[in-house]
């Protein structure tokens, strides 16, 4: 479906905040749900936005890939993202480009903004500066468990729990006040349809304690805790949460982005979730916002 003017193309909005099934068939690609889908984030959703600038914050070679249809991308993952796992469920032929990359006829479907090690700035995160570009339905990704990182147990040490549970607690903080912070945006801008979603998966269904858990990675890393170069990872990727120190594994971001897709529980998806979000009318709830 082709977006000819401002107010389309800018219809479907995904932020991520900050990220954190067992399917790991094939994608099967359909007709689109919403005409365009642009997404901002940090490594979590970065495409490629990262591999031709002076940073140490990029994975453009192997084995970051190793599980992706087009091999190392740029992706801080071994295989797809949330924001590809949920380019596929809305229906796209192909998964959204990095900036640095796009152009021609693809950038009208959308474009991936998203940039490793890019933090929570009003120029970079303004959900007002979008609104006036003319987005209508905003998904805004909460924090995902990072006191479940392998380099956060691992520096900050656990005390005998599973996971560092100061820095989740904080996590939960922010998530709630990010659920405040949509209803407060519905309100504001009755015309567009805000929702949050929760990314915290701390234990999949089937994993059993003990094995192969949150404090695990599937690679060995250097010493900016991402995969050294070359190097073979675990066998075992589909068992594993975690890819490196800081990066959930694919199967990670598979049960996430579904959840958030379709769910009866506001605990996951605030107030609605990605699936009910598509079929928002903004022209029936057109005011003065």
């Amino acid at each position: 479906m082709a977006c000819e003017t401002k107010s389309c193309c800018w219809n479907w909005v995904m932020a991520f905040v900050f990220i954190s099934v067992f399917n790991l068939q094939s994608p099967v690609w359909g007709k689109p749900a919403v005409p365009c889908y642009f997404v901002f984030g940090d490594s979590l959703v970065d495409s490629g936005n990262n591999n031709n600038l002076a940073t140490d914050a990029k994975v453009n070679y192997w084995p970051y890939g190793i599980d992706f249809p087009k091999g190392p991308t740029g992706r801080f993952c071994n295989g797809r993202t949330i924001a590809d796992v949920t380019a596929e469920r809305l229906g796209f032929d192909d998964y959204i480009p990095p900036f640095a990359t796009a152009n021609g006829p693809e950038i009208i479907k959308g474009v991936n903004y998203a940039s490793g090690s890019a933090g929570i700035r009003d120029e970079t995160g303004s959900h007002q500066t979008l609104h006036r570009y003319g987005a209508r339905k905003v998904t805004l990704a909460g924090i995902g468990a990072i006191g479940c990182t392998p380099n956060a147990t691992s520096y900050y040490g656990t005390n005998g729990s599973l996971c560092v549970d100061k820095m989740n607690s904080a996590v939960q903080l922010f998530n709630k006040r990010l659920v405040t912070l949509v209803d407060q945006l519905n309100v504001k801008h009755q015309d567009s349809k805000f929702i949050a979603l929760n990314t915290l998966v701390q234990t999949p269904p089937g994993f059993r304690p003990g094995f192969n858990m949150s404090t695990l990675r599937c690679c060995d890393v250097n010493d900016f805790g991402l995969c050294i170069r070359t190097k073979s990872p675990c066998s075992q990727r589909a068992t594993h949460i975690f890819w490196d120190s800081f990066h959930p594994a694919e199967v990670l971001n598979l049960i996430a982005a579904n959840k958030a897709f379709h769910s009866e529980a506001t605990s996951d998806a605030y107030p609605t979730d990605i699936q009910r979000l598509v079929h928002f009318n903004p022209e029936a709830h057109s005011t003065r916002s």
